[in-house]
C-alpha cells in the first residue's frame, strides 16, 4: 500500500493518508464466510473469510497453516492476478529450483538429501502445474535423525485474467531450533503427503455472480 516510495524513503503524510485510505477499503471488503461455504460474488475465499474483489485490479493474497496434529508442517496457500502487460509467475522455474535445491547451493552441515522430487507435472484441481521439491536429513548429535522437506506447486496463470489466476501451494518444515515453541518434529515426508495431494486435489475456481468482467456477454 506504499508501493512506489523509494527504499529508506520516510512517507509524506499525503502517501500516510493514500495507504490508511487503502487499507480502509481492503478491511471493508472482507466478511466472514462458514466452513465450507462457497460465496457467488467476485472475491478470493480465505479460511472463514471472504475477501470481496470487483475483478479489475492486481493482487497476491497469500494464506498459512498447520494441522494441529502436526505443527511443524507448514501449508501455505497463494492466489495472484497479474494485470495485463505483466509476467505471469514462473512456475516452471519455482518448480525447477525447489528440487535443485543443494545443486547449486550448499545445504546446511549434517544435511542429506533424501530424494528430490521433479520437476514434474502436477494437478491443482483440474489444473495442470509443476512441482518440485526435496526431502532431506539432517543428523543431529545425540538424537535420531531429522527430515525436513520442501514441496512447491504452482500453476502460472494467465496475465491480464481474473478467472485463471496464479495459484501457488507449499509445504514445507519447520525447524524446532528456529521456533522453540515446537515440541515435535514434523511428521516424515511419506506420512505428509497425502495430505498436501488433498488440499491440492481440494483447489477450485467457481463462477461468480455477477460474472468477472473478461466473462461478460459470454456466458
Amino acid at each position: 500500500m506504499l508501493r512506489g516510495i523509494p527504499p529508506f524513503t520516510d512517507p509524506t503524510e499525503a502517501q500516510w493518508q493514500v495507504a490508511e485510505g487503502a487499507l480502509r477499503n481492503l478491511i471493508n471488503q472482507l466478511q466472514p464466510r462458514h466452513l465450507y461455504e462457497i460465496p457467488k460474488g467476485r472475491g478470493f475465499c480465505l479460511p472463514y473469510a471472504f475477501l470481496r474483489d470487483d475483478g479489475t485490479y492486481g493482487n497476491k493474497i497469500s494464506t498459512s497453516f498447520r494441522f494441529a496434529d502436526s505443527p511443524a508442517a507448514i501449508y501455505t496457500l497463494s492466489v495472484a492476478s497479474i494485470p495485463g502487460g505483466g509476467a505471469s509467475e514462473a512456475t516452471i522455474l519455482n518448480a525447477t529450483g525447489r528440487s535443485a535445491t543443494g545443486i547449486l547451493s550448499q545445504l546446511p552441515e549434517n544435511t542429506t538429501v533424501k530424494q528430490r522430487l521433479g520437476p514434474r507435472p502436477a494437478k491443482i484441481g483440474a489444473l495442470t502445474s509443476e512441482q518440485g521439491g526435496i526431502v532431506v536429513e539432517a543428523k543431529r548429535p545425540g538424537q535420531p535423525p531429522r527430515e525436513g522437506y520442501h514441496v512447491y506447486t504452482g500453476f502460472a496463470g494467465w496475465a491480464g485474467s481474473q478467472i485463471l489466476p496464479t495459484i501457488e501451494v507449499t509445504m514445507e518444515t519447520a525447524a524446532r531450533a528456529a521456533y522453540p515453541k515446537l515440541t515435535t518434529d514434523a511428521q516424515p515426508y511419506e506420512q505428509a503427503r497425502p495430505r498436501l495431494d488433498a488440499l491440492l486435489k481440494s483447489i477450485r475456481l467457481r463462477p461468480t455472480t455477477p460474472p468477472m468482467p473478461e466473462l461478460v456477454g459470454i456466458q
